[in-house]
């Protein structure tokens, strides 16, 4: 198993260079539009990610102290999964209009139109590995977690 950069991965699945191909959107949908057949879907999600967040956002921590203007990007985020779920071929347009995104490809992408909110059990794990890589001196800054997440003056 080789990371391969994401300019050069439908190149080389198609040459030979491999057999099998790991992606994530829209490279998956481009090599699917090229003739690559799936042999697992969800994969990132049903192996790698289990027990780990899919994704995140980075914001500066001046923004998250300032809880209007996060409670105004979590609803903005909100609003966009709505929009999303709720007009898929609109959404699609936008996707490929707004990127290098071929409409054929835009078309059978995924979606991502859906976020998790940390739970509190959820946090006190992400706590627990941010502990552990102060200790391992990987992280030379300690951030207490919690104060970063919430929103809507939740804690």
């Amino acid at each position: 198993m080789i990371q391969v950069s994401s300019s050069s991965q439908i190149q080389a699945l198609f040459g030979g260079t491999f057999d099998v191909l790991f992606t994530v959107e829209p490279y998956g949908s481009v090599a699917i539009s090229q003739g690559a057949k799936v042999l697992e879907n969800g994969v990132r999600t049903k192996y790698i990610n289990n027990p780990f967040w899919v994704g995140s956002f980075v914001v500066k921590k001046e923004f998250t102290l300032d809880k209007k203007k996060m409670n105004q990007f979590i609803t903005a985020i909100d609003e966009a999964i709505k929009y999303i779920s709720e007009n898929e071929t609109e959404s699609r347009a936008i996707l490929s209009s707004r990127t290098n995104i071929e409409k054929d490809v835009a078309s059978i992408c995924y979606l991502y139109n859906w976020i998790i909110k940390p739970s509190d059990s959820n946090i006190d794990e992400m706590q627990d590995l941010i502990d552990l890589l102060i200790s391992e001196k990987l992280l030379d800054k300690n951030v207490d977690i919690s104060t970063i997440l919430y929103y809507n003056d939740e804690k």
